[in-house]
């Protein structure tokens, strides 16, 4: 199920003409995404029990 959602946050963060250099690791302690947005860099990290919040 994570691996779905960074699949998913990849493919919405890739439509998106100011946003470039998706990388992510969901196997860090903190599943972490990496872009740029219009040239700076941005860090987005992710709660690791996603499947907790759906309800």
């Amino acid at each position: 199920m994570v691996e779905d959602i960074f699949v998913d946050l990849h493919e919405m963060l890739g439509m998106r003409p100011k946003i470039s250099d998706i990388h992510w690791s969901k196997s860090a302690k903190v599943p972490l995404t990496r872009f740029k947005f219009d040239g700076g860099s941005v860090d987005l990290p992710s709660a690791r029990d996603l499947h907790k919040f759906n309800t």
